[in-house]
């Protein structure tokens, strides 16, 4: 059973072992100190259960915020930084405390969004997750992400399409607690194509009329028995049409900014389909793929079933990526024999003829002992339209 801490002690007792007059120590000694203090204080926070998901959220703990207003020396977590050979960051924004607010985003980990303030009047909108999701399996990903990104920013035919996997940055404090940065703008797949609610999505409010809602259409599934299976899935296609399409009409109206919005979601498509495949990524479900509604760019999220840790989960994951019907039918006319197929094969060039590399740094990962490449996904999904 996992240990639940009272609010604070753990940011309190981190404090309270800082020297007194932390300004005469060494400044690397003293920023070790506060980044440690910091740490604590998130880890008590991780612990903490989360207010309900959509009520407006709850007042930040009060020993957790005075314990944090001291570590006023450590960069912010989720800022992505970069290494320096000049090791000069004092451009880098400094933590100044949280916001007054914590927010339930709803999971069986008990995930939470707090905002970080820095001293230069910045806010930066956190993650703060705890239970049996390994950051440091996250992390790691995002590592072998921006390794694919550099590969690709080396080509001269990708770097001009602008080729690259959209990314985050993940800080693991323990096996079970960590925050990410939080990846403004976005909407979930799933609840862009039923609703948070399962009943107020785009396959609700565009569904034709004759055709299955979504409660209909996975009731008819779910009833079936494994040998009338396919036909169920049949009937329901004909039934359920994808509807993702419309996410572009709806959001980028003008048609500079449309044609530019489908670009961008093939090609970010595309290169992350190839990428989590070389990765062997898993879990896949449409609750973890997420729309920029700025950009339509795709960013994945949860990466912690990984190195074809899938096929082992109680229902195996067999195929390479996600390319349902949904995702499909935002590709256009073209479907998936467009853009989006020539992304995959310029990307897919790239890391073959990078092979030795790329191979070394995943066989490194997956062979770490530091990591728990084990499946623990609660697999999910957005029902049979997504």
């Amino acid at each position: 059973m996992r240990e639940e801490r009272r609010c604070g002690e753990g940011g309190v007792d981190a404090a309270a072992r800082l020297p007194p007059t932390p300004s005469s120590l060494p400044p690397s000694r003293n920023l070790v100190l506060q980044t440690q203090g910091l740490a604590e204080v998130y880890i008590s926070l991780a612990a903490e259960v989360p207010p309900p998901e959509g009520g407006g959220g709850a007042p930040f703990p009060a020993h957790l915020a005075r314990a944090a207003a001291q570590f006023t020396a450590v960069p912010v977590a989720s800022i992505p930084l970069d290494p320096r050979p000049d090791r000069d960051y004092s451009h880098v924004p400094r933590f100044a405390g949280f916001g007054p607010l914590v927010e339930g985003v709803g999971g069986i980990n008990r995930p939470k969004k707090v905002v970080a303030r820095d001293d230069a009047g910045g806010a930066h909108a956190e993650l703060v997750k705890a239970g049996h999701d390994d950051l440091r399996q996250d992390a790691v990903m995002q590592q072998f992400f921006a390794l694919v990104n550099a590969l690709l920013a080396a080509d001269r035919e990708c770097a001009g399409r602008g080729l690259n996997v959209r990314t985050y940055k993940a800080v693991p404090f323990t096996p079970s607690a960590g925050v990410i940065q939080w990846v403004d703008r976005t909407a979930p797949l799933s609840t862009w194509l039923i609703g948070a609610d399962r009943r107020s999505g785009a396959h609700a409010r565009r569904a034709p009329a004759g055709t299955m809602t979504h409660a209909a259409a996975s009731a008819e599934l779910q009833a079936a028995p494994a040998d009338a299976l396919r036909a169920a899935f049949d009937r329901v296609c004909a039934a359920f049409p994808p509807v993702l399409r419309h996410f572009f009409t709806e959001t980028f109206p003008n048609p500079p900014a449309w044609h530019a919005a489908r670009t961008t979601y093939a090609r970010s498509a595309a290169v992350a389909s190839v990428a989590g495949y070389v990765a062997g990524l898993g879990d896949r479900h449409s609750h973890n793929i997420l729309l920029d509604t700025a950009t339509a760019a795709v960013v994945h999220i949860d990466l912690g079933v990984a190195f074809e840790q899938g096929a082992v989960l109680p229902t195996p994951e067999l195929v390479p990526f996600r390319l349902t019907r949904d995702v499909v039918d935002g590709l256009g006319a073209a479907g998936a024999d467009g853009p989006f197929r020539r992304v995959c094969e310029a990307t897919l060039g790239v890391l073959r003829r990078a092979r030795e590399p790329v191979t070394t740094v995943v066989e490194v990962l997956v062979h770490d002992p530091l990591y728990r490449w084990k499946a623990t996904a609660a697999v999910g999904g957005g029902g049979p339209g997504a």
